[in-house]
C-alpha cells in the first residue's frame, strides 16, 4: 500500500523529497522517510527519472499560475 502510493507519486515526477511532503498528512507517523522512500524507488528501477516522468513534471509545473 505504502509502496504503491510512492510509486504513484514518483511516476508524476516528484523527487523523494516531494513524496515524503505528499504523504506525511495522510500517513502520519508511518510514512517513509526521505531514504526509505529512496530504497524503495531502487527496488523498483524507479530512481532515476525517465523522459516521460520529467515531461509530466514539466507539465504540471507550466500549468500552474505565476505568483
Amino acid at each position: 500500500m505504502i509502496e504503491q502510493k510512492v510509486i504513484e507519486e514518483r511516476i508524476k515526477g516528484n523527487n523523494r523529497y516531494e513524496i515524503h511532503a505528499i504523504l506525511k498528512p495522510t500517513l502520519k507517523s508511518h510514512t517513509p522517510t526521505p531514504s526509505g522512500i529512496y530504497a524503495i524507488l531502487r527496488r523498483q528501477d524507479l530512481n532515476r527519472l525517465k523522459p516521460k516522468m520529467r515531461a509530466n513534471k514539466r507539465q504540471i509545473i507550466k500549468r500552474e499560475p505565476a505568483n
